[in-house]
């Protein structure tokens, strides 16, 4: 945990430019993969998604003052998904060589 706030500022400065790169690209993916009827009902089920993730990070943010506290409330709930992406590489990796023998 960084103990400078103007250190903090920039890193999650570039977080947040990162994120908004990502929620663009997983629009896009979303968009392509159904069916050109149900892309509005889609688009809006995918943005509710990130309404409730911004509402309760607001509500974290009232309840939790400090934040390096805040930081790490809301970056523990992720570790449990970076411990299982060795095994999503595999699995990914078992697909496309299954795709190939066919």
């Amino acid at each position: 945990m960084s103990d400078c706030l103007s250190l903090f500022s920039l890193f999650r400065f570039g977080a947040g430019m990162a994120t908004a790169g990502c929620l663009l690209v997983r629009f896009v993916y979303c968009m392509e993969i159904i069916h050109i009827n149900s892309r509005t009902a889609a688009g809006m089920v995918n943005n509710i998604f990130v309404s409730i993730g911004f509402s309760t990070l607001s509500l974290l943010g009232y309840l939790i003052r400090d934040w390096r506290y805040l930081m790490l409330a809301v970056s523990l709930p992720g570790a449990p998904l970076l411990m299982c992406w060795w095994y999503v590489s595999f699995a990914f990796l078992d697909w496309i060589m299954f795709l190939i023998r066919i």
